[in-house]
């Protein structure tokens, strides 16, 4: 089951603006998904939401059994890395939005009845505030042309 999420509101009024002003190049889109991407990852090695609030920890048993099976023990969401890897995005009918294909993302990033929610995906006000200024200084370099 595919997760996927969109970006901040406030952001992706301001690609879409831009987007309808002018042609926002596909290098600006990919920059500032790769940026949205790239903090998702980050969840994975500083263990905590886009928010900063701290993943909840393996129970006493799963990181016992975890460590014991491997003599490294990487952290929360760490096995084998595929997860953490396949976060991306993708351009969806005019909305940027980040996510996986990986079949246990959804009980990972929600949570289920057994296991809780560590969230990977969702708004960064670190990350929003950085695009926004990124797009900001995109808008002053290249103002809308005059027909």
């Amino acid at each position: 089951m595919s997760l996927f999420v969109g970006i901040s509101p406030n952001v992706q009024r301001k690609i879409n603006e831009l987007l309808r002003k002018r042609h926002l190049p596909d290098s600006a889109l990919r920059w500032i998904g790769e940026r949205y991407a790239r903090d998702a990852r980050n969840c994975f090695a500083f263990q905590r939401a886009p928010s900063g609030q701290a993943w909840p920890p393996l129970a006493p048993e799963t990181l016992h059994r975890k460590q014991k099976e491997r003599a490294r023990f990487q952290g929360v969401g760490r096995w084998s890395g595929a997860l953490q890897r396949s976060v991306r995005w993708r351009w969806n009918r005019e909305r940027l939005e980040i996510g996986t294909s990986a079949p246990h993302a959804a009980w990972f990033g929600l949570g289920n009845q057994r296991l809780p929610a560590r969230p990977f995906l969702g708004a960064d006000r670190p990350v929003d505030r950085e695009v926004l200024r990124y797009l900001q200084q995109f808008e002053a370099v290249f103002p809308p042309s005059k027909r």
